[in-house]
């Protein structure tokens, strides 16, 4: 943020799919005709650009990394 705050326009744009995942830790896996108990249900952040954007990040601290996607009604 503090390069565009100088005027510096240089960095990369990350453009693609941003997901919630939603994961469900079961106590079981179920046999076939069987369900399963959810023990623990985490949310987190998933798709192309979240990850290609953090491993960005990784590899030069010192380039601007912008994340772009859009927001959907899908469920």
């Amino acid at each position: 943020m503090d390069s565009l705050l100088k005027g510096d326009t240089s960095g990369i744009a990350v453009a693609g799919t941003i997901t919630l995942d939603i994961i469900n830790e079961i106590n079981k896996f179920p046999k076939k005709g069987t369900l399963s108990n959810v023990i623990e249900t985490k949310y987190k952040i998933g798709g192309c650009v979240p990850g290609t954007a953090v491993e960005l990040s990784t590899i030069d601290r010192d380039v601007y990394v912008v994340p772009i996607g859009k927001i959907g009604n899908d469920d």
